[in-house]
Parts: C-alpha cells; sequence; structure tokens
C-alpha cells in the first residue's frame, strides 16, 4: 500500500515534486506472471503539485516483474557506482538507514543539495529509484523489540534506539524518491503470539499514519507489510 504527501511552494533546494504510479502494462494468463509498470515522476520545482504532467517532468519506468537491489551502507555488494549506472538490470535500489545510526545524526543527512541521498551515494537520477528504508528486510538476526515511540536499529556499533520523530525527519532531509514507512517486524523467533501480531499491525499503522503528515515536499509513501522477517513467519 501507498500513497503520495502532497507538498505546497517549494525551493530549488527541496527539488521537485515526485509521484509513483504502479500500472498494468498488459493482460496476463491464469498461471503467468503479472506485468505491471512502475513510473516515478519528477516535476520541476517550479511546477511542485501531485497534479503531474508527464511531458514536464523527468522519469524513471521499471517493468514488472523486477528486483528490489539491496545495499550496506548504501553500497550494492562487490559493485561500484560506475557498475551500477552502467547495468541495465539495476533500476531500484534500496538504502536502509539504519547503518549509518552509529552516529547521532546519520552522516548522509550532512550532504547538500536537492537530492542529498542520491549525491552521497553516487546513483544517476534518471535510471535509478531510489527508496529508503530504516531497518533492512533482508537482515533476519535477532533484535530487542521496539516500543510505541522508539525503533532498534543495528549499526556497527550495536543496537540503537530510533525515535518515530527522528526517522520522519531523516526521511524529509535525505529526499529519497520513495520512503517506506516504519513496519513493527518482529525479529525475534515465531511462533508469535496473537497479542504480539495485534500490537505489530496497531503499531504499524499507528507509524503510517504518522508518516503521511504533511511533509514540506511531495514524496511518495509505501508500507512493507509482513508477518515476521522469517522465513516461517512470512508464510
Amino acid at each position: 500500500m501507498g500513497t503520495t504527501l502532497d507538498s505546497g511552494s517549494q525551493s530549488q533546494e527541496d527539488g521537485g515534486a515526485r509521484m509513483l504510479t504502479f500500472n498494468l502494462r498488459k493482460s496476463w494468463s491464469a498461471f503467468g506472471p503479472r506485468f505491471r509498470r512502475i513510473t516515478l515522476l519528477e516535476a520541476p520545482p517550479e511546477e511542485c503539485t501531485t497534479d503531474i504532467s508527464v511531458d514536464e517532468a523527468s522519469s524513471v519506468t521499471l517493468d514488472t516483474p523486477n528486483i528490489l537491489v539491496g545495499t550496506s551502507r548504501g553500497v550494492v555488494p562487490h559493485l561500484s557506482c560506475d557498475h551500477c549506472n552502467s547495468a541495465d538490470a539495476i533500476g531500484w535500489i534500496s538504502v536502509p538507514l539504519e547503518s549509518f545510526t552509529e552516529q547521532s545524526l546519520p552522516v548522509p543527512i550532512l550532504q547538500k543539495g536537492p537530492d542529498p541521498l542520491r549525491t552521497f551515494l553516487g546513483f544517476d537520477k534518471r535510471i535509478h529509484i531510489v527508496s529508503l528504508y530504516f531497518r533492512d528486510p533482508m537482515d533476519t538476526r535477532e533484535m530487542p523489540p521496539n516500543g510505541n515511540t522508539y525503533v532498534s536499529a543495528l549499526c556497527v556499533r550495536g543496537v540503537r534506539k530510533v525515535a518515530l520523530s527522528d526517522w520522519r525527519e531523516y526521511a524529509y532531509k535525505l529526499k529519497p524518491d520513495i520512503v517506506f514507512a516504519l513496519s513493527d517486524t518482529p525479529f525475534t523467533t515465531p511462533p508469535y503470539s496473537q497479542k504480539r501480531v495485534t500490537k505489530r499491525v496497531k503499531r504499524s499503522i499507528s507509524w503510517f499514519t504518522d508518516m503521511l503528515r504533511p511533509l514540506k515536499r511531495s514524496v511518495p509513501i509505501l508500507l512493507s507489510v509482513s508477518i515476521g522477517a522469517t522465513l516461517s513467519a512470512s508464510s
């Protein structure tokens, strides 16, 4: 599930408004893949509204099925930025922010400009969609439970607690193409009690709702839905 937050007038520093569309590309058979097309539109700063015209916007288009490329501290394993920018197979890059939380202020936030995260990591805006997670969805190591107002993050200095308000501020300052809202996914050994599953759902909805409060710029918000971080929990 996802949405796009509206924004009012913006400065050049804030960059353009972004809108994510997910449309049917062609029909499929009962047992075939679902062919769809993901398009990320970015309007110029002076045209920053949610009524974005394709003629007035730059866009990145990906056909599905496709891959979501994971990173470690913003780096695709075994590939340089030049490799990523020249590889046709890499279109959507996922950046977990938790690996930068060893400092009270994550290092990428110090980057200036209209696209701080993309500039800091060196990905080409003409060919890549760069999304921002807080926790790495591919890291299934056990973690301490989250609280109502904070999320546990794993970095090189161990486990840190990051407040929900801080995550919202980080997402605004880094200006990614897409932000994944926080989800209270249990990173502990299943099975999970009904009480824990209910608490997870309530927290995730509450955090997602908080993320939908108006920001100063338009950004697509997605919510990752899963019962747990292990294979048995997701089945």
